[in-house]
């Protein structure tokens, strides 16, 4: 049996067939994002509002990709630490339920509990979608998932920048998208226009040569995350232009000169724009203009407060808003206060989360740290838990890992950043596939993985089914494909 539906895969017509099917699972990913399934078919129409609010079709993408899983004879063993990561969420979820259950099954019709699924089983889909790719085995499939993720993240861009956001005082947009208005703080956007800056810089100073578009839309770029003030971005965005020019093969001359003008410059103009009177006649002396660049609290380095003294206090940090009684202070701890003032709250965060009820052995499913990081967590025995306020993410990786998918799940997170990191001592230091350095997409892919996998520890980010983790597994993915293949002396169709 597999005989035959491998020769069907070996038939040209087929394949491209299955990639098509391929890329509408990909691109169903990304547009179903922040959607649950419905399974409420009373009100079924096909009204366009009803339509856009019931965009996921998870129902039909899975089955069939859990199809071609099973017919196809070829599985990617770069992709069983993600399975695992699946299935750790999976029981963490089963140990939640079995904890709240009660007499009555109406409670898993409840949205929260779809909700959860839905996470865990879009997980898998986009796992199987990526295995399934693998099957077919050329290198520009891979970059053609990319390159769709890169234009979707360029259509979530463009259509938030042009809608209200204010880059003068508190970053906010909001997003009017499939019939839905969403307030979306700076970060989110950050996060997209690093992955296309990265793409694009990259791409921008392929074999030797600039490219002035790119070069152009790099350094434009590079405006819009300075001007964001995200201080994770930002220094991120300075570590991604230092690695990729130290990898592209340019005289040292010119890469000072593309430095200045993606970054320097950048940077300059978002002084002055944001600090109008920096440059008046009271502020020539270096206290006074110290003072005023304080007010951006991208250069103060100091979260929420943009401006005031890190020694003044009782200082007010808008994330601590919502926390649990148990949470309120550090005690003593002057340093620690003033790292949380830094990190924006984070840190009382992670403090806090540990001191509530957890499941560090099973886990309790995915979006765990929302059920109890709010004012009056619920305990998973309360029959009420389903019907509760969102709280807030607990912000790192590791521990919303180890939280919703316990031992498991924060070993699977661990193993993968080892992976990475591994991969990058043979790459930059042994210099092993050296070559690779002219494959922009590549460059790309490896430079955005390491950049997410920064932003995982101060974010959910790829430990969390979102857009960091849709971008995340196809760039990891590829770099690890590509550098085994080219150890194998492997050569591009």
């Amino acid at each position: 049996m597999k005989d035959i539906v491998n020769s069907y895969f070996r038939n040209k017509n087929f394949s491209f067939f299955i990639l098509l099917l391929l890329i509408g699972s990909w691109t169903h990913q990304w547009i179903s994002i922040g959607t649950f399934i419905n399974l409420n078919f009373n009100n079924f129409n096909f009204d366009f509002t009803w339509i856009l609010n019931n965009r996921n079709l998870l129902i039909l993408v899975l089955p069939l990709n859990l199809i071609l899983f099973f017919l196809l004879k070829k599985k990617n063993k770069n992709l069983i630490i993600f399975f695992l990561f699946f299935i750790s969420y999976l029981i963490g979820l089963i140990n939640f339920q079995y904890k709240i259950a009660d007499n009555s099954f109406d409670n898993f019709l409840q949205i929260e509990i779809v909700w959860h699924l839905t996470f865990i089983l879009n997980m898998l889909c986009t796992i199987l979608i990526l295995n399934n790719l693998s099957a077919l085995g050329y290198e520009k499939n891979y970059k053609i998932f990319i390159s769709i993720s890169l234009i979707i993240l360029f259509l979530i861009v463009f259509f938030i920048f042009f809608q209200k956001g204010n880059l003068l005082t508190k970053p906010t947009y909001y997003l009017n998208m499939f019939g839905s208005i969403k307030e979306i703080n700076s970060n989110g956007l950050s996060r997209s226009m690093m992955v296309i800056f990265i793409f694009a810089f990259c791409a921008s100073l392929k074999k030797n040569k600039i490219n002035v578009f790119l070069i152009s839309l790099s350094t434009f770029l590079s405006y819009l995350i300075i001007a964001n003030e995200g201080r994770l971005n930002f220094v991120s965005l300075i570590i991604a232009i230092l690695l990729i020019l130290f990898l592209v093969n340019f005289f040292f001359k010119k890469k000072v000169l593309i430095f200045f003008i993606v970054f320097i410059l950048p940077l300059t103009i978002n002084i002055f724009v944001k600090n109008k009177n920096i440059l008046s006649s009271d502020n020539i002396y270096y206290k006074n203009f110290y003072n005023e660049l304080k007010k951006n609290r991208l250069f103060a380095l100091q979260g929420e407060i943009r401006g005031n003294d890190l020694n003044e206090e009782n200082q007010i940090i808008n994330l601590n808003s919502g926390l649990n009684d148990r949470c309120i202070n550090f005690g003593s701890s002057k340093l620690l206060n003033k790292i949380n003032i830094i990190t924006t709250g984070r840190v009382k965060k992670w403090i806090c989360v540990f001191k509530l009820e957890n499941d560090y052995i099973f886990g309790n499913g995915p979006e765990y740290d929302r059920n109890i990081l709010i004012n009056e967590p619920l305990k998973p025995n309360d029959s009420n838990i389903l019907k509760q306020d969102q709280g807030q993410d607990v912000a790192n990786g590791g521990i919303y890992a180890l939280i919703s998918g316990g031992v498991i799940g924060l070993l699977c997170y661990l193993i993968i950043i080892f992976r990475y990191f591994f991969l990058s001592i043979n790459f930059l230091i042994l210099k092993k596939n050296i070559s690779l350095t002219e494959n922009s997409f590549f460059i790309g892919s490896f430079t955005t993985t390491g950049y997410l996998i920064g932003r995982s520890f101060f974010e959910n980010s790829i430990a969390s089914y979102g857009i960091d983790f849709l971008i995340f597994i196809i760039c990891y993915f590829f770099i690890f494909e590509r550098f085994n293949r080219s150890e194998n002396n492997y050569q591009n169709p």
